[in-house]
């Protein structure tokens, strides 16, 4: 399958992002070296990178649920808001910092970040809300920027940092290359960590290998190990928690979706067959500080009120938790959704499941995909979410955000991103002290 996407997806990638730094061969062993659930989201990244805007489109399908259809409406603004309601979260279209009530700032380097696409979290602020660390590209590798936003200053890493995630008492951690990026190689790396902003950085984790930093959970630190072929001396693929430099140990996970508000569990995809290159439906909430199984739920069978098992059989994807509520994405073959998972009284529950069709007696041809989505609200119903359509049979492929309320099942949409354009929404950790 990831064979088939590739050959699909190579001819208009290569078309659409022949601006960006990088090759498409490094992006292509790449790909078909990582286990199944970074190729979920490798996928996604390469959707992301060839859609350009959603177009501004009266109405769509999304089925939930039980609870029928979602209805969208049209906005002039690039984060829409919901009736009665400000727009909540701030944001990076490429080089341009938008906060509401606070207007602009150009920033001193475009957000890119090739390697990691757009499905994750490219812009993280500081608990203390001074500081926000951006993906940024520069000489042929990725490179972490620090904007200070009392001082109004830019202030970028070392080169070859990104993945950079924000403890509750403002520690950064961050990944760096061990070495310069190559074409004949992997790009291997060690896990860094600053007590603060702008000091001295202790290595938290020195062995060199494919990580990508999911969040901290109280003074755990999560990190992801991807899939390496190539890489006979890096640590096996899975979730490893890092605590005090040396303290490590691995939690029965494959990739990592969200982390409670508490920092106690966290919620990601399982694979029963590590090395098996295919998606798997099987979610797990898991104890951080243990390592025990509170729950393994299967999407497809927890799927029912008329949702198709096979909406569900790609899985979790990146997902936002806020008091018991999750929302993620789930994406397998030409088509991808949002699942809104509920945790109450210690068990883990699939509440609802959006879907994007076309308009009505429209085909959508491959897509649309959600990818990011992000709670703007304490009360866990307004999410934001960016949506995303590739091209096909002649149309233009599409970009653009969605605000969405979870209890009344409406959503805005918001105005077409300029072809090419990156955008973040600026994530605002929800993670308890160390």
């Amino acid at each position: 399958m990831s064979e088939l996407l590739d050959g699909r997806l190579q001819p208009r990638i290569r078309a659409l992002v022949a601006e960006e730094p990088g090759d498409w061969s490094e992006v292509r062993r790449r790909a078909s070296g990582h286990a199944s659930v970074r190729s979920r989201r490798l996928v996604l990244a390469l959707a992301a990178l060839l859609l350009v805007l959603l177009l501004a489109v009266p109405a769509f399908g999304l089925g939930q649920q039980l609870l029928g259809l979602f209805s969208v409406r049209t906005r002039a603004q690039l984060v829409p808001a919901l009736p009665g309601q400000t727009v909540a979260v701030p944001y990076i279209v490429d080089r341009t910092l938008v906060e509401p009530g606070r207007g602009r700032r150009r920033l001193a380097a475009p957000l890119r970040a090739p390697l990691l696409g757009q499905d994750g979290p490219l812009a993280v602020s500081s608990p203390d809300r001074r500081w926000i660390a951006y993906e940024s590209w520069q000489g042929g590798a990725p490179r972490v920027r620090l904007y200070d936003l009392f001082a109004d200053r830019d202030t970028p890493l070392a080169g070859g940092t990104q993945s950079a995630v924000w403890r509750q008492d403002g520690a950064l951690a961050y990944w760096q290359a061990a070495g310069p990026r190559s074409k004949r190689r992997p790009y291997l790396g060690v896990v860094l960590v600053r007590s603060r902003p702008t000091g001295r950085p202790t290595t938290w984790l020195g062995r060199p290998g494919p990580y990508l930093l999911a969040g901290w959970a109280r003074s755990r630190l999560l990190v992801i190990v991807e899939r390496c072929p190539g890489c006979p001396r890096a640590a096996s693929p899975g979730v490893l928690a890092l605590g005090p430099p040396g303290a490590v140990h691995r939690l029965p996970l494959t990739d990592v979706s969200a982390i409670s508000p508490d920092g106690r569990y966290v919620l990601g995809g399982f694979n029963p067959v590590p090395e098996e290159d295919g998606p798997s439906p099987l979610v797990r909430l898991v104890e951080v500080s243990t390592g025990r199984i509170v729950q393994t739920l299967d999407l497809r069978q927890a799927g029912s009120g008329g949702i198709e098992a096979r909406w569900l059989a790609g899985g979790i994807g990146p997902g936002s938790w806020l008091g018991a509520r999750i929302v993620a994405t789930t994406a397998l073959g030409n088509g991808g959704a949002l699942v809104v998972l509920t945790f109450s009284g210690g068990r883990l529950s699939l509440e609802q499941v959006i879907r994007l069709g076309g308009a009505p007696g429209a085909s959508t041809g491959y897509g649309p995909f959600f990818s990011a989505p992000l709670f703007v609200d304490g009360g866990t119903g307004r999410v934001a979410v960016a949506l995303s359509v590739p091209p096909s049979r002649g149309r233009a492929g599409r970009r653009s955000l969605l605000e969405c309320d979870l209890s009344r099942a409406s959503c805005v949409g918001g105005r077409a991103l300029a072809r090419g354009s990156w955008l973040a929404l600026v994530g605002d950790p929800v993670q308890p002290g160390p």
